[in-house]
């Protein structure tokens, strides 16, 4: 599939990276809780813009997770083979260390322009993170958690991300 056929008939396309490399037992957890509920706001947010979820896992290990998690409605894509991670900062020095990021890109004329990403690696998508946001919203604020609940761990995540000093 080509970059541009991912805006199918909209002008701005919203892409959030989510870590999940092609040797990962499963994808971050982190990034598991935002796509359940990007999958859930899809509808409201493909009225105005198209909205896809990419990683670099194969897509038959990323459509299996779907299924795992119920995720029905938001695109998803591999990038395995593709440089878009490397190139938008969305990995570190190899496909097996990805970054969570959300891009938004911009039909015009023709043309692909880059609108806006998340920050930097490690600074990344709170701002589109419901789970996160609503939780600012309690009087106990943000639990002192590393991730919101979830009920399995990635091998692969505590290994080499999570066990570093």
């Amino acid at each position: 599939m080509k970059f541009s056929e991912l805006f199918a008939d909209k002008n701005t396309l919203l892409l959030y990276s989510f870590m999940y490399g092609p040797n990962w037992d499963h994808p971050c957890p982190s990034c598991t809780s935002l796509v359940d509920g990007f999958d859930r706001t899809w509808y409201q947010v493909t009225q105005d813009a198209a909205f896809v979820a990419i990683a670099k896992a194969p897509a038959d290990r990323i459509n299996a997770w779907a299924k795992q998690r119920g995720w029905s409605q938001i695109a998803l894509v591999s990038g395995g083979g593709s440089a878009y991670q490397a190139d938008y900062k969305c990995q570190g020095d190899s496909d097996d260390m990805q970054w969570p990021m959300m891009h938004v890109f911009r039909k015009r004329d023709g043309k692909i322009y880059h609108f806006w990403g998340s920050e930097l690696p490690m600074n990344h998508v709170d701002t589109v993170w419901a789970y996160w946001n609503l939780m600012d919203f309690t009087p106990e604020g943000r639990p002192d958690i590393p991730t919101p609940p979830q009920n399995f761990k990635s091998e692969f995540l505590e290994k080499n991300y999570l066990n570093q000093d």
